[in-house]
């Protein structure tokens, strides 16, 4: 069993503008960037949902339902860093484990809301350009809502 997922999971590659953003201002040569599930309806219904062009989102919730009914909720992250090569284990890890992903996206809306305290201007932003990453990281810690550690 992986030490990030508490049983075996599917994969499927994503990659966000915000990761490509964070790759470019870093000189990373390369980022991969997987969404992972650990119960197989939802990452059903979600593909159907983008084949066919979908926007109606109550398969969609049925479907994560099922999936935490049948698995339990959990959320976690793994990120490796390798030091100039690709091949080898990872210079460094860092892990994201949660009970649930919804207190930690309640924990990023929060982060989000401080710009009604005039904390962050009005608009569209990147994260990385208006929250502060050590307060991101250690308010749900605080909270017992995630653990993140360096392996």
């Amino acid at each position: 069993m992986n030490q990030v997922f508490p049983a075996p999971v599917d994969a499927f590659l994503l990659l966000s503008t915000e990761a490509i953003r964070l790759a470019c201002a870093t000189d990373t040569g390369q980022v991969r960037w997987c969404t992972v599930f650990g119960g197989g309806r939802l990452a059903e219904e979600l593909a159907m949902t983008w084949a066919l062009d979908g926007t109606e989102t109550a398969d969609l919730v049925a479907a994560a339902d099922e999936d935490v009914r049948r698995h339990g909720a959990w959320y976690g992250q793994e990120f490796h860093l390798r030091d100039g090569t690709r091949d080898g284990p990872p210079t460094a890890r860092l892990v994201l484990r949660a009970p649930d992903s919804y207190e930690l996206s309640g924990f990023l809306a929060a982060a989000a809301l401080r710009m009604l305290d005039g904390v962050i201007a009005p608009g569209v932003h990147f994260a990385a350009d208006v929250l502060d990453p050590a307060r991101i990281t250690e308010e749900p810690a605080a909270d017992d809502a995630a653990e993140l550690k360096a392996l």
